[in-house]
């Protein structure tokens, strides 16, 4: 199965999980149809609500989907796909959880869940993309003092007057 393709959700269809009015109710829980935001919005209007482009997304997607595999057998779970997008809503919006788990269709406790384990899927990435020097903390150390520093980001200033 293309973890990229409408097909998985079709699947879903034909097993009759979604109906065409986007809900289906069960006896005790609402199972809801998951928009296909890959195919939903341009490329300007996905990068807009997500903050990366579909190529990066997908790149990044790749790399981290063996850590989001969907285990559950129980009931519809969450692609690794919608974990990924809404872990990246809830860092372009830096709002509450219940905002994004709406956007996405899931509870706010599942989308606690899925941004704990997608942001430590990703943070699992940090060896491949950041090289560290290894005298880099004990030149922070002789320079200015700071124990245990291993880098610095340039930043923007901003003076602050005292109140008193």
């Amino acid at each position: 199965m293309d973890l990229f393709s409408d097909e998985s959700d079709n699947e879903m269809y034909e097993i009759g999980v979604f109906d065409s009015e986007g809900i289906v109710d069960t006896e005790n829980r609402r199972l809801y149809n998951r928009i296909n935001y890959r195919s939903e919005f341009s490329d300007s209007e996905f990068t807009y609500r997500f903050r990366l482009n579909k190529t990066s997304v997908d790149e990044l997607l790749l790399k981290i989907t063996p850590s989001l595999k969907v285990i559950s057998s129980r009931n519809n779970g969450i692609s690794p796909l919608h974990q990924l997008l809404l872990t990246l809503r809830f860092y372009a919006l830096g709002t509450m959880l219940l905002s994004v788990a709406d956007f996405i269709g899931v509870s706010k406790a599942s989308a606690s869940r899925i941004v704990h384990h997608v942001s430590r899927a990703i943070a699992g990435l940090y060896p491949q993309y950041v090289k560290t020097l290894s005298n880099t903390q004990n030149a922070f150390h002789e320079i200015a003092g700071f124990p245990r520093i291993l880098g610095a980001i340039d930043c923007t200033h901003v003076p602050i007057q005292s109140p008193g």
